[in-house]
């Protein structure tokens, strides 16, 4: 999803900009036979221009930034879920472990016992 907002404004910022070179290329063509429409128009056009340029660029920082943003948070999100997930796996593990060491030494107890008892009876 994220690529594509990146690529549709990535589009965009060059659509926009051959767009507006156009239209004021065209407006400079139709309005440069007079002197001040000459120096207007140009500085018109070279604003729009760097201003194009600063917003493709702003985009481009913003994106990669955001970009970096969420797969930083979601990857230690993903890693630190895996280590809570084996802590608990191991521990549960280690739990059942040693309820069958204390079930296994219990049913040997018991089973020493059983003799007596047998001889009890």
């Amino acid at each position: 999803f994220y690529l594509l907002l990146f690529i549709y404004f990535y589009l965009f910022a060059f659509i926009y900009f051959y767009f507006t070179l156009y239209f004021y290329l065209l407006l400079f063509y139709f309005y440069s036979f007079t002197f001040i429409y000459f120096y207007l128009f140009t500085f018109i056009l070279f604003t729009f221009i760097l201003f194009t340029f600063i917003y493709f660029y702003l985009l481009l920082f913003i994106y990669f930034y955001l970009f970096a943003f969420i797969y930083f948070y979601l990857f230690t999100f993903i890693y630190f879920y895996f280590i809570y997930f084996y802590f608990t796996l191991y521990f549960y593990f280690f739990v059942i472990l040693i309820i069958f060491y204390f079930w296994h030494h219990l049913i040997k107890k018991l089973m020493n016992l059983l003799p007596v008892s047998l001889y009890l009876c």
